[in-house]
């Protein structure tokens, strides 16, 4: 059972909700039955990739139009939910950038089986570290923390194909008319918007789980079999 994540790094609630869908998997006892598939979405394509004075909360009052009372009051409420699952987050020491190449870097990991990890460590630089996650410096030390070579990473940095795959992410969030992240696609049938409750996502993939299993079939391979070039 598929379940297509379309998320931004430099959205807090993101980083809370997929901790949410970790934790609702360990309580499951199908969890290796499930494959999670992360979708590239950007907030704001606008954002510089170099580094500019502006913080954070200057981004979100100047530009968003954000009281600034709000936006004090928004970033205590992230850091009481994300400590609520044992995340540390301040959005305050985040650096507002591009995040087109650290999408790139989690399509990438998810060549190699490493977007989970990729895609934990991206945000941990940017909310707990207050890194600049658009300097590819920062970017290719991240991902080799990971397990991906110098070499991957620049050819992930350099492909025309990955560009394609954010581009066509994001259309196909526009499809489905995502307003906002995170979004999850509990087997291409249920959606969940935001970063809900655990019990939420607990309910939402067991009954999702149930109904996989009316139309799916687990095949033993072990057994002997002919095919045209021998059996065996």
């Amino acid at each position: 059972m598929k379940i297509e994540i379309w998320s931004d790094i430099n959205c807090p609630f993101c980083y809370i909700g997929k901790k949410h869908l970790d934790l609702a998997l360990d309580q499951l006892d199908f969890k290796d039955k499930i494959q999670i598939i992360h979708k590239a979405y950007q907030l704001d394509s606008s954002l510089p990739i170099q580094a500019s004075d502006m913080s954070n909360q200057d981004y979100l009052t100047h530009k968003k139009g954000y009281p600034a009372k709000q936006v004090k009051a928004m970033f205590d409420q992230i850091k009481q939910s994300a400590k609520q699952v044992s995340l540390d987050i301040d959005p305050g020491i985040s650096i507002p950038v591009n995040t087109w190449n650290a999408q790139k870097l989690i399509l990438l990991a998810q060549e190699h089986n490493l977007a989970n990890q990729m895609q934990r460590a991206l945000f941990d630089a940017y909310f707990t570290k207050g890194l600049n996650i658009a300097d590819k410096e920062v970017l290719t030390q991240l991902a080799i923390s990971v397990g991906l070579s110098k070499q991957q990473i620049q050819q992930g940095f350099d492909s025309e194909k990955l560009n394609q795959q954010i581009n066509q992410d994001i259309q196909q969030g526009n499809d489905l008319q995502i307003k906002g992240v995170p979004f999850f696609v509990i087997d291409q049938k249920y959606g969940i918007s935001g970063a809900q409750p655990i019990q939420s996502f607990v309910d939402v993939l067991s009954q999702g789980y149930e109904e996989f299993k009316q139309t799916s079939r687990d095949f033993n391979s072990d057994g002997a079999t002919c095919s045209i070039d021998g059996c065996n």
